[in-house]
């Protein structure tokens, strides 16, 4: 549930804050967008009329993170899965609207959200989706109009590597 950062020597960039708190219904409403970017649900899996609305359609939500932005409302960032393809996506303040979305294939756990900062100092915020054993690093590029992703490098490592 906790992620690390090693920056590369000589570097001096700013290091992540702790997020705002996300209302419940905030985090229900990027389910339901996520539920709209991520393949839709396989027909074979049951489904518990128990669970919460988004573990019906087979959404995990990892994490919802708020970013402030200059000269325009904030964003929200947010990182789920449904089955093995995971999404890192933007969203407007309200959870309305997809600013922009990147999906990876082959994620094996619920991915969370690195709350972003400018890691090399370029005026650019870096963010990270991952897991235990698998990374998306991504650059974020937000003006007062707009907000988009950019991945930079994905890797994992095997589970077996980390013991």
């Amino acid at each position: 549930p906790h992620a690390g950062l090693t920056a590369p020597p000589g570097s001096a960039g700013a290091a992540p804050t702790k997020p705002a708190v996300i209302s419940a219904a905030t985090v229900e409403a990027a389910a339901w967008r996520l539920d709209e970017v991520l393949p839709g649900r396989d027909r074979f899996t049951p489904v518990d009329p128990d669970a919460a609305p988004a573990l019906q359609r087979g959404v995990e939500v990892g994490s919802v993170v708020k970013v402030r932005r200059y000269g325009g409302p904030p964003v929200l960032l947010v990182g789920g899965r449904r089955g093995s393809v995971a999404a890192l996506i933007i969203l407007d303040r309200e959870a309305t609207r997809v600013e922009d979305q990147l999906l990876v294939d082959g994620v094996t756990a619920v991915p969370r959200v690195l709350p972003p900062a400018d890691l090399d100092s370029d005026g650019h915020l870096e963010t990270a989706l991952f897991t235990g054993t698998e990374t998306l690093l991504a650059r974020l590029t937000l003006t007062s109009a707009t907000a988009t992703a950019t991945a930079l490098e994905w890797w994992a490592c095997p589970e077996d590597a980390l013991q």
